[in-house]
């Protein structure tokens, strides 16, 4: 097992034959080795001894027993085993090493998260699928971990709308409400996926997006937000279309004499929503000149054409 909590050692112990035909056992004895150094436990928090050191169990009556662990935090991603030594009260002996040991790695590293899908600072108009990366942290080379296994909600994203501040999407209740909420996701052994086709996004707002992951440890896995917590990815939604002006030439006007040669076609452009909605600016402009039914500036030469060829470059020889 992977535990991230180390206080008690605690078990069984009986003498055969059933009672009363037995002696009853004597001595009973608990020892810890670190198996990365292949080092046992000895008093004062040395893991040196070369072999098992006994320490006393505390009974506790019909056979049970336990041992508070008093030493220091055991070290994450390494393993170790636990074995014990019994006698009985006529000399028989159960040694160091028997089958009843248990191994097990103690973790209280927490793993990572990433969201690669929306890209920071972004924009975009449809958000169907949030995605990302998942890896669970080796706190030295050769450690052992948990793992982050792939199970629902073992990954989790949140979604806060930053202009309304503390308010996120709670995929559960399908609205915003004004506490942090954490929404399961579809977890893979390396990545993670969460559908937000029901999110509710709204034009001109900027949303922050966060991830974290929890691995198997026991007995409640280790959360990333401990350790390693993530600023998140910012993005703008914007289903709002810009606008475009055309300035010259004007509508209707005349232009080829001396005085209104036409070498450049100019105008303005602006995106929305205004302030204080934010919009994701406008990209690029395409323009088409028109000559007659189907007969288009291409950027060089007129062209008869049944699609408009847009330019994405203004060129001073349109319209010469």
């Amino acid at each position: 097992s992977v535990i991230n909590t180390f206080t008690t050692i605690s078990g069984t112990s009986y003498d055969l034959p059933v009672s009363p035909s037995n002696s009853g056992y004597s001595n009973r004895y608990v020892s810890i080795r670190q198996n990365n150094i292949m080092k046992w436990l000895r008093p004062g928090n040395f893991w040196d001894s070369d072999t098992p050191y006994e320490f006393s169990i505390n009974d506790l009556g019909l056979g049970e027993w336990s041992y508070v662990y008093g030493g220091a935090q055991l070290i994450s991603g390494a393993s170790y085993y636990v074995t014990t030594k019994i006698d009985d009260n006529a000399g028989n002996l159960t040694d160091w090493y028997n089958i009843d040991g248990s191994t097990f790695v103690f973790d209280v590293t927490a793993p990572t998260s990433t969201v690669t899908y929306p890209i920071d600072g972004n924009s975009y108009k449809t958000l169907t699928t949030i995605s990302g990366t998942q890896n669970d942290v080796l706190p030295f080379s050769g450690a052992m971990v948990a793992g982050i296994l792939p199970v629902a909600g073992n990954v989790k994203v949140s979604i806060r709308d930053i202009i309304r501040g503390t308010t996120f999407w709670s995929e559960s209740l399908g609205q915003w409400v004004d506490s942090v909420v954490w929404n399961d996701c579809v977890v893979y052994p390396s990545s993670w996926t969460f559908n937000s086709s029901n999110v509710l996004w709204e034009t001109g707002r900027r949303y922050r997006i966060r991830s974290k992951a929890i691995d198997s440890a026991l007995p409640t896995g280790n959360d990333q937000e401990t350790q390693y917590p993530q600023g998140g990815y910012v993005i703008t939604f914007d289903t709002t279309s810009p606008s475009v002006l055309i300035q010259s030439p004007v509508n209707g006007g005349y232009y080829g004499s001396s005085e209104t040669q036409l070498t450049t076609i100019s105008g303005t452009a602006i995106d929305y929503p205004g302030s204080p909605l934010f919009k994701s600016d406008v990209d690029y402009i395409r323009l088409a000149v028109k000559y007659s039914a189907n007969t288009y500036w291409n950027g060089s030469s007129w062209e008869v054409t049944s699609s408009t060829p847009w330019l994405t470059t203004v060129k001073t020889d349109i319209g010469a």
